[in-house]
């Protein structure tokens, strides 16, 4: 794959990432399973099999509106029709196979060396960025005696959205600046989360297609508001922001924020009791809502109600799960998986239901099933910090899910194992490196490496490389 291809697939990663789309959840998950299926396409081609033609869905922001593309893939392996779709490409260069390179001539040392430098500054300044957001949020906080700040969507994935943060904590400072100075205003104890006009979030809205399938649309910018929570979401905007601010009704705002505070307060009052009478390790609760504070709140009074019937048919038993409470109705009552360590519990779940589930012998199963994930986890963390050790580097993480820990824990042996030869190659002291399914940089600095990586042509230069050092005798390091 020449630098041209990986630059084109780079250009529409990062237009469809799942992490830009955090507001708009319909076409989040159509993104995230279209990059699944763009991932096991270019898989396909690189182990030299015909792919099978794959139709990807995208969408993207286009200014103030949300849009769709459409890409067929063919079965000859060309990525040409999926550049074409994003207009990378003209007709002319996808007429004349623009795309078509082989996928599998990816030589990973080469490509280390080509992006390590460029990837390591890169990381720098989203580290440097990230520390002037942070520092600038608690200076705010502190100055205005806000009870809590955030800024933009929960990821910034690169410095443009990191500046436009600092750009809208700038403005927000200056306005409430102004407004206690000219207009006496007190905005103590409130929560304010505030967004820069250019990444605010769109408006979402139920829609149905002409095939009659329901989704999520998007539609009007959101406007400054206060919610039901009490959080003021504000757009910095340096012409109506104060406006928008002079007309917001605080005082609501605070009533809000004391009982939002309430249910927070009482949520984490009682996870550890429930902890201690369950003998799990701990016990969560979805607080992004307040609904979902205060059904976790009335669920664990349900329980313990029973306390002394619940402590009998427990007994001594610890397990080695922990407990997520959740108000999502399409899910089963008690759900677990063999890839987690966490016991996913609805929050109308009835305490005898939980209980009975938890003595059975699915509940021995489930605590199986995590003790051995717990294991996993501690092995993984344990190589992946040989690894960062041995190159020096700032970061090592895993981003692939758990249902592909095993290969990404033998891709992470490789890499441990090809050490020696890489560091002959490529100086990784100070990247951040994730080993992931792909290879791209992304715009934090941080390295992906895909767990099946290869040294393909390189593999004799690499064998004389390691068959020399073993000859010294292991005196160098």
């Amino acid at each position: 794959m020449d630098s041209d291809t990986k630059k084109l697939i780079r250009a529409v990663v990062r237009r469809v990432h799942p992490d830009l789309f955090t507001a708009h959840p319909f076409e989040r998950q159509r993104n995230s399973d279209s990059l699944k299926a763009l991932n096991s396409y270019v898989e396909q081609v690189a182990r030299g099999i015909t792919p099978r033609s794959t139709n990807v869905e995208f969408w993207v922001k286009d200014g103030e509106h949300l849009t769709r593309i459409d890409a067929l893939l063919p079965s000859t392996g060309s990525l040409g029709p999926l550049f074409y779709a994003f207009s990378l490409i003209t007709e002319e260069e996808l007429k004349a196979g623009t795309g078509r390179d082989d996928v599998a001539d990816t030589n990973f040392l080469e490509w280390l060396r080509d992006t390590v430098f460029e990837a390591v500054k890169i990381a720098e300044q989203h580290e440097s960025l990230k520390l002037r957001i942070r520092e600038s949020r608690a200076n705010i906080e502190y100055k205005y005696q806000l009870a809590s700040l955030q800024v933009g969507s929960e990821f910034a994935v690169g410095p443009l959205e990191q500046q436009r943060q600092i750009e809208a904590l700038r403005v927000l400072d200056a306005v409430l600046a102004t407004l206690i100075s000219e207009e006496g205003a007190s905005f103590a104890g409130l929560n304010f989360h505030v967004y820069h006009p250019d990444t605010c979030p769109l408006g979402a809205f139920g829609m149905h297609n002409n095939e009659d399938h329901y989704g999520l649309g998007a539609g009007h910018l959101m406007r400054s508001h206060v919610a039901d929570d009490g959080c003021l979401h504000v757009v910095a905007d340096r012409l109506g922001l104060r406006e928008a601010l002079k007309t917001m009704d605080l005082e609501r705002a605070r009533v809000l924020t004391k009982v939002t505070m309430f249910w927070l307060k009482r949520v984490r009052d009682l996870s550890p009791v429930l902890r201690e009478l369950l003998g799990v390790q701990n016990v969560w609760c979805d607080t992004r809502t307040e609904q979902n504070s205060q059904n976790f709140v009335l669920w664990a009074g349900y329980i313990l109600e029973q306390r002394e019937e619940v402590a009998r048919a427990v007994g001594s038993r610890q397990f080695t799960f922990s407990l997520l409470v959740h108000s999502d109705a399409s899910s089963p009552m008690v759900d677990w998986s063999q890839s987690s360590s966490i016991l996913q519990v609805r929050s109308d779940c009835p305490p005898r239901q939980l209980v009975e589930f938890l003595v059975s012998d699915t509940g021995v199963m489930a605590d199986q099933a995590a003790a051995a994930v717990q294991v996993t986890k501690k092995e993984e963390q344990e190589l992946l910090e040989r690894i960062r050790q041995e190159f020096g580097a700032k970061h090592v993480v895993r981003v692939c899910s758990m249902f592909e820990c095993d290969r990404v824990l033998e891709g992470a042996r490789r890499l441990l194992e090809y050490a020696p030869a890489i560091k002959q190659s490529v100086d990784l002291r100070g990247a951040s490196l994730a080993i992931d399914d792909c290879y791209e940089v992304w715009g934090s600095g941080f390295i992906s490496i895909p767990y099946d990586f290869t040294l393909q042509e390189l593999q004799p230069q690499l064998l004389k490389l390691l068959s020399a050092k073993s000859s010294a005798g292991g005196g160098g390091g």
